[in-house]
């Protein structure tokens, strides 16, 4: 079988390809479907992609970030090597696989699967670190040396695929969140995140319904968490946990449940259409209104309309 080779200043154009955003005609395309959402905000910057895979050889560049891939579906027989640090398995939903920064690699794969690949920015584990108070950078040599299994690490894939499929990849709130959660447990799984962590103080009244009243003004538009942050005057990290700490829930979690509750006046106090009434609460599609909508309230959008 041929291997493929995908040099560095083209990966980024193969994925935009593959979305119909490139009319570059010479990108060597490898990994089959592929959905990609770039991440760029508080907690770091990177990449976020799903692909369908259909098997095969191919050569993986170097890249300056590390690499994180998730398996969500399928599997096979697998093989890479990075650095020398040979891998071998028989791939499974959940498998992780982690990738140095600035190592070229060869990976082969038996058999199709689809899986969640996601590149993080070295500087976001050292500023997770200062941030809650945990000491120097963690350290990831056992990682790279073997493919691992994690369950909450798994859940995120999931759910990251699920919000591909429904368009909420484009809510940058959500990316910045799963960006911050992703690299809080694999720093937990090297065992450099530990409890002995800095007690989130709550926001204060007045600092939360500053949020709250721009997150109502923001509905339909988007708001990332370094806005919320910045209209309270406090650093994302410490503002996230704040925010936890007063309602018990994250700001894309509470945003969303605003986004359902407004719907739900809609539905029951207007005629309009439900993908009108999807737009204006800031859904990304009538799927996703309608994905969350049944998640928060056990009922579709259609059947409380009914309800009326």
């Amino acid at each position: 079988m041929a291997k493929t080779t995908v040099a560095p200043d083209t990966a980024a154009r193969n994925v935009m390809s593959l979305q119909g955003q490139s009319e570059d005609p010479d990108t060597d395309l490898f990994f089959g479907h592929v959905t990609q959402n770039k991440l760029d905000g508080p907690f770091g910057a990177g990449v976020l992609v799903q692909h369908d895979c259909p098997g095969g050889e191919f050569e993986a560049p170097a890249f300056d970030d590390f690499h994180v891939n998730i398996l969500i579906e399928g599997g096979g027989k697998t093989y890479d090597s990075f650095g020398g640090v040979v891998r071998e398995s028989y791939a499974r939903p959940g498998q992780i696989g982690m990738s140095r920064p600035y190592l070229p690699g060869d990976i082969a794969v038996e058999g199709k699967f689809s899986s969640i690949h996601v590149s993080l920015p070295k500087g976001i584990f050292q500023r997770t670190s200062d941030a809650i108070g945990n000491g120097g950078p963690p350290e990831f040599d056992a990682l790279f040396e073997i493919y691992f299994h994690d369950s909450s690490i798994f859940w995120m894939a999931q759910e990251l695929s699920r919000a591909a499929f429904v368009g909420a990849w484009r809510d940058e709130l959500f990316m910045d969140e799963a960006l911050w959660a992703l690299s809080c447990q694999l720093m937990r799984r090297a065992g450099t995140l530990t409890d002995t962590q800095r007690k989130s103080q709550p926001l204060d009244p007045v600092s939360f319904k500053k949020v709250h009243d721009l997150l109502m003004e923001r509905l339909e538009s988007q708001v990332t968490v370094q806005d919320l942050a910045d209209a309270v005057n406090m650093d994302a990290f410490a503002f996230s946990r704040g925010f936890k700490a007063r309602t018990g829930r994250s700001p894309y979690q509470y945003l969303i449940q605003l986004r359902v509750d407004q719907s739900l006046h809609l539905l029951l106090s207007t005629d309009t259409s439900l993908i009108e009434i999807a737009y204006a609460c800031g859904f990304s599609s009538q799927a996703h209104f309608t994905t969350v909508f049944r998640k928060i309230t056990g009922v579709t959008p259609g059947a409380a309309r009914a309800r009326r």
